[in-house]
C-alpha cells in the first residue's frame, strides 16, 4: 500500500520516463516501474562510461537480452555507410538524356547507339549488379525507381508496392 506522499514520488520521474510509462499505459508502481528506472539509471551509467571509454567516440545499441542482436558498438565518428540503392542518379541522368533526344533524330537504327550512349551502362549496372539495400531509404528509392519503370508492375504489385512505399514514407516522416 502507497500513500500520497509515495505516489507523489513515483511520479516525479524524469519527463522521458514518464513520456513512456503514459505511451504504454502503464502505471508507475510494482515491477514494471522498477524496470524502467533501472532502465534509467543504467544508461546514465553507460552514457558516462562511453565517455571514458575509447576517447568518447562510441555510442552502443542495447537491445533485450532475448533479441538477437544483443548488444554492439559503434564509432560515432566514421561517416554513415550511404545505401547503394541510393546511388540511382547516373541511371535517372542519362535515362533524361535519352528522353530529351527529338524524336526525329531517334531512327530504328540509331535508336541502340543513343541508349548504349545514354542509359545502357547505368540500367546493365543495377540490372546484372543489383546493389543489396541496406537501409529504410534504398528501400523507398527501389520502389520509386520500380514504378518510375512500370513496364513490369501489374495493377497488384502496383497497388501492394504503393501501399508498402506509403507506410516507409509515414514512417521516416514520424
Amino acid at each position: 500500500m502507497t500513500n500520497d506522499a509515495t505516489r507523489a514520488n513515483d511520479l516525479a520521474l524524469p519527463l522521458n520516463a514518464a513520456a513512456v510509462l503514459a505511451a504504454c499505459s502503464i502505471e508507475p508502481h510494482g515491477r514494471t516501474g522498477r524496470a524502467v528506472t533501472k532502465v534509467q539509471r543504467l544508461s546514465r551509467e553507460l552514457a558516462d562510461a562511453l565517455d571514458e571509454w575509447a576517447g568518447g567516440e562510441f555510442c552502443a545499441y542495447v537491445y533485450p537480452a532475448t533479441h538477437r542482436r544483443g548488444v554492439w558498438f559503434k564509432n560515432i565518428n566514421l561517416p554513415e555507410p550511404v545505401d547503394p540503392m541510393l546511388n540511382t542518379t547516373e541511371y535517372r541522368k542519362q535515362v533524361a538524356a535519352f528522353a530529351a533526344i527529338p524524336d526525329e533524330v531517334l531512327t530504328k537504327d540509331s535508336e541502340p547507339g543513343y541508349v548504349a550512349s545514354t542509359y545502357e551502362p547505368a540500367m546493365l549496372v543495377l540490372m546484372n549488379e543489383t546493389p543489396e539495400t541496406t537501409s529504410i531509404a534504398g528501400v523507398r528509392e527501389a520502389i520509386r525507381l520500380a514504378f518510375e519503370e512500370s513496364a513490369f508492375l501489374c495493377t497488384l504489385s502496383k497497388k501492394c508496392l504503393r501501399s508498402a512505399l506509403a507506410y516507409l514514407d509515414r514512417e521516416v516522416a514520424s
